[in-house]
């Protein structure tokens, strides 16, 4: 009888300590992987759409293709030649992927859980950065998840803040080339190229006399 008794009272210490506990664990799991498969999906807009913005910029004609639907012809095709001079150019770009990215986050669902859709953090910040010898596409997106679980002594829900950022080079070779041959060719045309063949043979001048010094 005294053996039964005690078997009762660890079944009662497992009911009203272990269980809450186990399910308390279960739920935060729970909680937290919807949070983290809504920054998933976020992330992968992100990429994606970073890669689409590269490719758009690297190739303007295919951005005119995917509208149209069909190749351009040789009178309707801009290949844009000398863009990266010119100041603004992406913006178009940037403009659509921004609307894409924040339309997306703003049509998500909430999940498993209610009030957990994703809450934007000031603007989807898309930008395509011209560095003349090479550039890049950027697309970061800063968001908060609300999480319904109230820490003792707040009177809002707990939230977590994420941020979902891609950078995908811009490859662009023919454009890149064309670029340079026409350095060349303004270098030629100044006479900037025999400027600089005399200043490189006075600089072997000074620096062998430096060295004539050590001697």
């Amino acid at each position: 009888m005294q053996k039964e008794s005690n078997n009762s009272g660890a079944l009662i210490f497992e009911a009203t300590i272990v269980f809450p506990v186990v399910f308390l664990v279960i739920f935060i799991m729970m909680v937290l992987g919807n949070a983290y498969w809504q920054r998933s999906k976020i992330d992968q807009l992100v990429t994606k759409e970073a890669i689409k913005g590269a490719a758009y910029c690297g190739s303007p004609l295919l951005q005119q293709y995917e509208s149209n639907g069909r190749i351009p012809g040789l009178i309707e095709a801009d290949v844009k030649p000398y863009r990266y001079f010119l100041s603004g150019y992406g913006d178009s770009v940037a403009n659509d992927i921004n609307g894409t990215v924040s339309k997306y986050i703003s049509s998500m669902s909430t999940g498993l859980f209610t009030n957990m859709k994703p809450q934007k953090i000031g603007d989807v910040k898309v930008e395509f950065n011209n560095m003349l010898v090479y550039s890049t596409f950027s697309v970061e997106a800063r968001y908060k998840i609300i999480i319904p679980v109230r820490i003792i002594g707040m009177s809002d829900w707990y939230s977590i803040t994420f941020s979902s950022r891609s950078e995908i080079a811009v490859s662009d070779t023919s454009e890149f080339i064309r670029n340079v041959d026409m350095t060349i060719d303004y270098a030629q045309q100044l006479g900037i190229d025999k400027i600089l063949a005399e200043f490189k043979n006075k600089l072997s001048n000074a620096l062998e006399k430096v060295k004539s010094w050590f001697r």
